[in-house]
C-alpha cells in the first residue's frame, strides 16, 4: 500500500471496489497519472510526483504496490484462478467455484466458492461502452459491485476494520483494495489528468454535491466522463423522506459545513440530478432513468468540454 499521511476526512463516503483487482494473474500497465500534494506521499518531498516515480522507486513496500498495481485491467473472459466475473450475458466458473444462480438486474449473482457464498453484481453495459479502453478513477470501489474498467480507487479510508470493509468481506469473502486514501471531494490528482471518474452510490454520502461534482470535473480531461449511479428515493428506504432540492444543494454548496454524517445526505430522483446539471450547463452525454447495475437508482454521466 502506498503510504500517505492521513488527513481527518469529515465527508463520509461508503466505499465499493471491483472484484477483479485481487485476480493475480492478470498483468496491469502502469498508468502515468499526475497525483498532488494532498495527501502528501511520504517518501517525497516534491509537490508533484507522477505515479510511475512512485512506481519506479526503490522503497520495498511501494514495489509491492507496484506489483498490485500491475494487476489492474479490465478482467479477461478466461480465467484459472479462483475468481471469476460473471455478467448478465455469460455464465463461467473456475473449477473451485459453483455459479449458484445468475440473475438479471438489481438481483446478485450467488457463487459458491466452498462453503462460502459470494455475492457479485453484475457490470455495467453502459460504463464498459463509455469507458472501455480509457484510464480512470474509482470513488470508494467494491468487491461486490466492480465495474470491470482499468481505475485506481480512492477512498477515504482502508481500515479493515471499517464498516463497508468489513462488509465486503462478509459479503464477497475480501474487501477492496484502496489505492489512495483521500476524500472523495478532494482528490490528489493534477488539473485534467484522468480520463474519468466512477462511482456508485457514492454522490449522496457528500453534503455538498456540487462540490464534489465539480471535484470530478477538475480531473477529468476535457471530453472525459463523470459517470455516476445514484439511488432513487423511490426505490430504496429513503421512499418516504423528501426529495433534496436545487434551492437546498445551492444553499448547502454557498455555506459549507463539515459533516460526520456517513449516511445518505441527499435524496433525490432522475429530475433532480438533471435539472442540477441543467443549473450549472453540465453537459449531460448519456442518463438512465434506471441504472444497468444494481437496478435501484439511476444513471447521469456528465462530459467535461
Amino acid at each position: 500500500m502506498l503510504n500517505f499521511s492521513r488527513k481527518i476526512c469529515k465527508i463520509g463516503i461508503f466505499t465499493k471496489r471491483p472484484a477483479y483487482l485481487d485476480n493475480g494473474q492478470q498483468k496491469r500497465e502502469k498508468i502515468d497519472y499526475e497525483i498532488t500534494s494532498e495527501p502528501s506521499i511520504a517518501t517525497t518531498t516534491t509537490t508533484t510526483v507522477s505515479s510511475s516515480s512512485i512506481f519506479d522507486s526503490n522503497n520495498d513496500q511501494q514495489k509491492a504496490q507496484k506489483i498490485d498495481y500491475n494487476l489492474i485491467s479490465t478482467p479477461s473472459k478466461t480465467t484459472t484462478t479462483t475468481s471469476s466475473v460473471i455478467d448478465s450475458n455469460e455464465k463461467t466458473s473456475t473449477p473451485n467455484e459453483t455459479i449458484i444462480s445468475s440473475t438479471s438486474i438489481a438481483q446478485p449473482n450467488l457463487i459458491r466458492v466452498g462453503d462460502f457464498i459470494k455475492i457479485q453484481y453484475n457490470e455495467s453495459k453502459l460504463a464498459h461502452r463509455l469507458l472501455d479502453g480509457k484510464r480512470g478513477i474509482e470513488i470508494g470501489a467494491s468487491m461486490h459491485n466492480p465495474f470491470g474498467l482499468d481505475t485506481l480507487n480512492i477512498d477515504y479510508s482502508d481500515d479493515p476494520l471499517g464498516h463497508f470493509q468489513v462488509h465486503q468481506v462478509n459479503v464477497s469473502g475480501s474487501a477492496a483494495k484502496v489505492h489512495i486514501v483521500a476524500p472523495g471531494d478532494k482528490l490528489p490528482f493534477a488539473n485534467n489528468s484522468v480520463d474519468f471518474v466512477i462511482n456508485s452510490h457514492v454522490l449522496e454520502h457528500f453534503y455538498d454535491p456540487i462540490r464534489t461534482i465539480e471535484e470530478w470535473l477538475r480531473v477529468v480531461k476535457p471530453g472525459g466522463f463523470v459517470y455516476m449511479d445514484i439511488p432513487h428515493k423511490e426505490r430504496i428506504f429513503d421512499r418516504e423522506r423528501n426529495r433534496t432540492t436545487l434551492a437546498e444543494l445551492l444553499d448547502r454548496h454557498k455555506n459549507p459545513v463539515l459533516s460526520a454524517d456517513h449516511h445518505h445526505q441527499s435524496v433525490w430522483i432522475t429530475e433532480d440530478l438533471l435539472e442540477l446539471c441543467r443549473h450549472f450547463n453540465w453537459t449531460v452525454a448519456e442518463w438512465r432513468d434506471s441504472d444497468d447495475k444494481l437496478g435501484i437508482g439511476f444513471t447521469i454521466v456528465i462530459k467535461k468540454t
